[in-house]
């Protein structure tokens, strides 16, 4: 059933065009009032919003039924397996696209794929941003990593291609990101606007293949993430692709002819909150062609920008025109979801208990790699005190350490955390124990480059003869600076509760 917008109060209108964060404080009754104050036409869950299952598909289905005027609104979130999972404490976690890359199984990634969006279509989920299309070809990337199928563009076109087969074949929405490419930056946009040098040429061959090929295959995207970086070639200096008309118009819609539904990072990120006044950069963004603005953070800065839009709208600033043809483009999409069934209790707790579960587990077994002399693990055993040196957090996640210490001082092992990064009392306090024990472990959990403090420990905990072990946690990289182990493994990602 279409909607016929010119029915439609230019206030609803604009606020079809946001997808923003529900408050972390807020009652289900509260949020739902949010939204409905600005029209929202998307809302976007974070892992705080998902810890109980019954709790998630009440919230679900409360905004799937609020909106009577206008068709059922996007209900999103990120959900990419690995380090970035949203309902990582109501399932099995999915395995990292890193480690998908490295198994390098089509068919694995499709099925672990059907089941990411199974699973979230059991909670109410309509819409999840991935998967990440982006070639992690700079190993100091601070923000991409394993959470990129690698760093060969044909590999990661192929597996894009098994994930969004996977995600159509489960009925949810897909969202590739970010385009046109994440990979090749060592500046991380939640915290600055990163800046790419290289050619068109370049980009061409590297970043924007696995897109290019994405959306020529049989299950292109639904929605495309725009980028908060800039790119030297593809349009003026210091313009990120979100607020670019060449990248968006001119590159994506016109030369690559994707049809679906242009929507930004998250504009609350300092790549653009840092530089723009929220209404202006909201108003350059739609400018550019976007069709929705993600607020994945900031619930208030929404509001301003909102008003700001309705404001440029209403002064003819931003034509009634460009707001009309991005909502008609949005409701084209989420009349979809009008004949959409419930899914009821019980298949939804089958779901989320068992199905697909296997394919994770199955991922997960053959995602760990064993580098070195496989006899340094045997003879761990035959060792009296043994020590393991861990950090408490793997980006920014807390670590089971309770449960790591009742599991491994039977085998007679000392337990001592560290920080992300490793402070020079944490240190040598490991030292301490490092220069009595019979064998040590020593884990990492880098983003990027391993920081310095990091390396110091390293060197500093593996001097003695003695059985020495490495666990690279989150980045495989890591096991480079642990030459002096006598074995290492390798995680290719982390996926944590």
């Amino acid at each position: 059933m279409r909607v016929n917008l010119e029915a439609l109060p230019i206030e609803v209108l604009v606020g079809q065009l946001f997808v923003v964060a529900m408050r972390r404080e807020r009652s289900l009754k509260a949020a739902m009032e949010d939204h409905r104050k600005n029209h929202y036409g998307g809302i976007f869950l974070r892992r705080p919003n998902l810890r109980f299952t019954d709790r998630t598909r009440r919230l679900t289905y409360g905004f799937r039924k609020h909106t009577r005027e206008v068709p059922p609104i996007l209900v999103c979130v990120d959900e990419e397996g690995g380090l970035v999972s949203s309902m990582a404490r109501l399932t099995v976690p999915a395995p990292s696209l890193g480690l998908l890359g490295g198994i390098d199984t089509e068919d694995l990634t499709r099925d672990v794929h059907h089941g990411i969006g199974e699973k979230l279509m059991a909670l109410g989920i309509n819409t999840v941003f991935g998967p990440v299309l982006d070639v992690n070809t700079e190993a100091a990337n601070p923000v991409i990593g394993t959470r990129s199928f690698g760093r060969d563009p044909d590999l990661v076109a192929r597996h894009g291609k098994a994930a969004l087969a996977g995600l159509r074949a489960a009925g949810i929405l897909s969202c590739a990101k970010h385009f046109p490419g994440h990979g090749s930056t060592r500046l991380d946009s939640h915290v600055t606007l990163p800046q790419v040098e290289d050619s068109r040429e370049v980009l061409d061959a590297r970043d924007l293949h696995p897109f290019q090929e994405a959306l020529a295959g049989g299950d292109p995207p639904d929605l495309m993430m725009t980028a908060h970086v800039a790119y030297r070639n593809l349009d003026k200096p210091g313009v990120p692709a979100t607020l670019s008309r060449a990248i968006v118009q001119d590159l994506l819609r016109r030369e690559l002819r994707f049809q679906g539904l242009v929507i930004t990072d998250s504009m609350d990120m300092k790549a653009i909150a840092e530089h723009h006044d929220p209404a202006q950069a909201a108003i350059k963004a739609l400018e550019a062609g976007v069709d929705l603005l993600l607020y994945g953070e900031d619930a208030a800065l929404a509001a301003q920008a909102y008003a700001g839009v309705l404001q440029a709208v209403k002064s003819k600033k931003l034509s009634a025109e460009r707001v009309a043809e991005s909502v008609d483009r949005v409701f084209r999409v989420r009349d979809r979801f009008r004949g959409q069934s419930w899914i009821d209790d019980n298949r939804a707790e089958e779901i989320l208990r068992f199905d697909h579960d296997q394919s994770f587990y199955r991922a997960a077994l053959q995602g760990v790699i064993l580098e070195g002399n496989a006899g340094a693990l045997r003879d761990l055993q035959n060792q009296g005190r043994k020590l393991l040196v861990i950090p408490r957090e793997v980006s920014r996640r807390r670590l089971p350490l309770q449960v790591v210490r009742e599991q491994l001082l039977p085998a007679g092992y000392r337990v001592i955390e560290t920080s992300a990064v490793p402070t020079e009392e944490e240190v040598a306090k490991a030292k301490q124990s490092a220069d009595i024990a019979d064998a040590i472990v020593v884990a990492t959990a880098s983003r990027g480059s391993m920081p310095e403090p990091t390396k110091r420990m390293i060197q500093t905990l593996t001097t003695r003869d003695v059985v020495k072990v490495g666990v690279a946690l989150l980045d495989p990289a890591d096991a480079d600076e642990m030459a002096a182990t006598n074995c290492r493994l390798k995680t290719l990602g982390f996926s944590g509760p």
